[in-house]
């Protein structure tokens, strides 16, 4: 298995001679090989004040939102953010989850 890693910043130039050396490699050796493209997931930001001061403790029930709301041990504000080809970002609002930690 060869692993394109577009997580970090890297001209497309060079993964596509990889790719390229790696197409003439299974050529040569006959033996196929998977190509995977690793790419760079959600980025979740948790909105805090310096001064919040939130307590969580084992067990409890914690809501995670994109609505704006002030920050408590009940609920935290999150920014998520798509990371686009071309370094476009596009942010996710209006949903929340919750979860027992």
């Amino acid at each position: 298995m060869a692993r394109f890693d577009f997580s970090s910043p890297t001209d497309l130039r060079d993964h596509l001679q990889t790719l390229a050396n790696l197409h003439q490699a299974m050529r040569e050796s006959q033996c196929p090989c998977a190509v995977m493209l690793d790419n760079k997931g959600p980025e979740v930001g948790i909105v805090l004040e310096p001064e919040d001061n939130i307590h969580i403790s084992a067990g409890q029930v914690l809501t995670l939102t994109t609505d704006k709301c002030k920050a408590s041990s009940a609920c935290i504000p999150v920014r998520i953010t798509l990371s686009l080809c071309g370094g476009e970002k596009v942010g996710l609002w209006g949903r929340a989850t919750s979860r027992a930690w």
